[in-house]
């Protein structure tokens, strides 16, 4: 498990700046974003967004340069758009953090890296129409969506995170290519195999030793779960003063935080080091406004997410975080084969009554019976517990594409940068197991015993299963069979543009620190609004929002998750709305459209029969009265 804190680490200014009553807004969402219309592509100017992590560097708009263009491998948290004279390539990293979505009809496309971004863009444009399938999965999924290619809206889909885009300009026509990463293709008991585990763990020791040795500090993650105790094999074979690093670990009753800080400590008390050390962070911290902080979240993540995770500010000086993101696609994890994966994601709908629940559940049911088909598809296999890996690359359940990726964009809006060493392409395409050790935990034993088999002494989260004994002497006896070379790591030119130069400007114009509570507030208001809940109900049920409400009262972590999807859904239907008016309409269009739609739902048909049966009851209950009212008025008129 990684330590999955909702706000960069440090929260307090290191110098004073002046503080305005009026916040100013600091965060351009044209600056962080892209729109590519195919009807304006003479506008399409060479941009990179995000950053790289090379063997070379850190790059990102601060220090790109053409051989950072030529590393561009995969590894790191960005879209990089780079315009020839007659060609637009768009190429993202290998997890696909950003996404790239596309409105593609009649003959004209229009490409972002935010949905929210190009929903905007259209719904002023043509007409949208509401997806029902993803929107009722993604009111009741874990986490983070299952959606292999759906969003919110019928026009616009996401693309597959293992696709570049090539533009042509003079035909404006775009098309994809596939990029071949061989995922789970190379047998660990093999020269191969070690050679591409060995290289992967040199590489990154080396980047994390040459980050340190430029800034003086690095920050990491350490929970009581396997993902991020893999990460940190890296840092204890860095040569790093890891007292002289910020290696976080959060306690607290959510989750499995107390028992995670409780064996993290057992850990630095092993090996001699402080938790939650932030000396030597350096540079001051701009302050996010309410506006920015909602915007960062709504345009990098929140359509696929239900986590309104917080930035509430951007630091002056970057931050490199080590993280255990992506760890369950290198060991034993879902079992899509089996019915539970399909029970266990459908479950979110079991709090509904009968009609809703139908829906919702069908809905899920047509999303990930999409997904498995899609895996199916490009790794020509029929459906086994072997797609594990492939679900958390393609999309997350919980802890993936749609979870991390976001993440680590939003996280980048403030000048963190997540690495991510579990989501390295080369470290991809190892198998999980062997012939001879069928156990998805290989791997994962592997990367302990060979490179720090002391972390193996110290106990798991009680969620987590241990790793098989017979797994770890497997593991062992590959290891002996493949000795590592003997290296050293050697330190060389690295580029990292530290400081932000536009934070540091900024400065002088500083808020004051954003209150939480009151942001947390505020959020609720808008979800308990009149206006939000009526819009809802144009398209939902009412016992949606109840649920959200209860979630709210009964959850310590994130209790406005709820809330939250009802919000973003909301606001789909907003510029749907907004969407009708760019078509011109008659009233017969209406009337037609009126008849071909079902707009009553069967919970609506189930409430509407119950009040019928009220009124008759009512009805029966009157016979007896009104016969002898009118009895009594026959007599007096006699």
């Amino acid at each position: 498990m990684s330590v999955y804190n909702a706000t960069p680490h440090h929260t307090t200014p290191h110098h004073t700046t002046p503080h305005h009553t009026t916040p100013h807004n600091f965060f351009s969402v044209k600056d962080n974003f892209f729109i590519i219309d195919s009807e304006n592509l003479a506008d399409v100017k060479t941009k990179f967004y995000g950053f790289s992590v090379q063997e070379s560097g850190i790059y990102d708009r601060d220090n790109f340069t053409p051989e950072a263009t030529a590393g561009l491998d995969g590894n790191g948290t960005y879209v990089y758009v780079e315009k020839a004279v007659d060609e637009i390539v768009i190429r993202q990293d290998f997890a696909g953090c950003y996404g790239i979505y596309v409105y593609n009809q009649g003959g004209r496309f229009v490409i972002s890296n935010s949905f929210l971004y190009l929903m905007e863009y259209m719904s002023r444009r043509v007409k949208l129409t509401l997806n029902r399938d993803y929107a009722n999965h993604y009111l009741i999924m874990g986490l983070s969506s299952m959606a292999y290619s759906e969003t919110f809206i019928n026009e616009i889909t996401v693309l597959p995170r293992d696709v570049n885009v090539r533009i042509d300009i003079p035909s404006a026509k775009f098309s994809t290519e596939r990029i071949n990463y061989g995922e789970n293709t190379v047998r660990l008991n093999s020269p191969e195999g070690m050679k591409i585990l060995d290289e992967w763990f040199a590489k990154w020791t080396g980047i994390l030793r040459n980050i340190y040795d430029k800034t003086g500090t690095l920050e990491a993650d350490l929970s009581g779960g396997f993902d991020s105790r893999m990460s940190f094999t890296l840092l204890m074979n860095a040569g790093i003063d890891l007292n002289r690093i910020n290696i976080a670990s959060r306690s607290g009753k959510a989750y499995t935080y107390n028992e995670d800080y409780g064996i993290a400590s057992e850990i630095a008390e092993h090996f001699g080091f402080t938790l939650n050390n932030k000396e030597n962070q350096t540079g001051g911290e701009l302050n996010y406004s309410t506006d920015d902080v909602l915007k960062v979240a709504f345009y990098s993540m929140m359509f696929v997410h239900n986590h309104l995770m917080k930035s509430p500010q951007k630091f002056e000086d970057k931050r490199y975080h080590v993280t255990g993101f992506w760890g369950e696609t290198v060991r034993a994890s879902l079992h899509p084969a089996d019915k539970s994966f399909m029970l266990g994601n459908k479950s979110g709908a079991n709090i509904f009554s009968g009609g809703v629940k139908n829906e919702l559940t069908n809905s899920m049911e047509h999303i990930l019976t999409h997904l498995l088909e899609e895996i199916s598809r490009k790794i020509n296999a029929p459906v086994s517990d072997y797609f594990s890996p492939h679900i958390y690359r393609e999309v997350g359940s919980g802890a993936g594409r749609f979870h991390f990726g976001p993440a680590s964009v939003m996280y980048s809006m403030s000048n963190v940068y997540n690495l991510n060493p579990m989501a390295d392409k080369e470290l991809s395409r190892l198998k999980l197991d062997d012939e001879n050790c069928l156990d998805q935990n290989l791997l994962m034993a592997l990367i302990f015993t060979r490179y720090c088999p002391d972390l193996l002494k110290f106990r798991f989260v009680k969620k987590d299963k241990p790793i098989r004994l017979t797994t770890v002497r497997f593991a062992e006896k590959i290891s002996a069979k493949f000795p590592r070379a003997e290296s050293s790591i050697e330190p060389h030119n690295f580029s990292l543009a530290v400081r932000d130069p536009e934070v540091s400007k900024l400065l002088a114009e500083n808020n004051a620190p954003l209150d939480e509570a009151a942001f947390d507030d505020y959020s609720l208001s808008v979800f308990r609004s009149t206006a939000l809940r009526k819009l809802f109900a144009t398209c939902f049920d009412e016992e949606l929002c109840v649920y959200a409400e209860e979630v709210r009262k009964k959850t310590v972590h994130y209790p406005l998750s709820k809330c939250h999807t009802i919000i973003a859904a909301a606001e789909v239907i907003k510029h749907i709305i907004i969407s009708e008016g760019t078509q011109e309409r008659s009233i017969t269009d209406d009337f037609r459209e009126f008849k071909a739609s079902e707009f009553v739902s069967e919970s609506d048909k189930k409430l509407d029969t119950s009040i019928r049966r009220k009124l008759l009851y009512r009805k029966i209950a009157m016979f007896p009265f009104r016969a002898l009212r009118k009895i009594y008025r026959i007599i007096r008129r006699k």
